[in-house]
Order: C-alpha cells, then structure tokens, then sequence
C-alpha cells in the first residue's frame, strides 16, 4: 500500500482554514501549550540572552531535583 500525505504548507494551511493547529490535525488533540509559550518568549531573546535564559533554566531544574 501506497503511503499519502501532503505538504507542510498546505497542513498550515488547513490548520488555518479549521481555525486549529497541526496538532490537532496530527494527532487529534491539542500538544504543547506550555512548550508553543516558551518557545515564543525564547525566540524574542537575541543569541546571548538565550544562551543565559537556557543557564538560568538549569539552575531551576537543579534546584527542583534537590
């Protein structure tokens, strides 16, 4: 059997004319709101900034496993 699919672009393009998201089209439920918020504040940060917001994320997560 055949394997079909279809483009990235026109999966955003479905996702925007369902008013949903790839997520949703892919695997049927909602994934990673928390990830999407995080990824979106990291990505306004300039390279150096990110380099000290991922060294701040690893002290936290140090001190959560204490």
């Amino acid at each position: 059997m055949d394997k079909k699919g279809f483009s990235a672009d026109t999966l955003y393009r479905l996702a925007e004319a369902l008013e949903t998201n790839a997520d949703y089209i892919l695997y049927g439920e909602y994934r990673g709101k928390i990830d999407n918020e995080l990824g979106r504040i990291f990505n306004t940060f300039d390279d150096d900034k990110k380099r000290l917001v991922v060294k701040i994320m690893e002290l936290i997560c140090e001190f959560a496993e204490e």
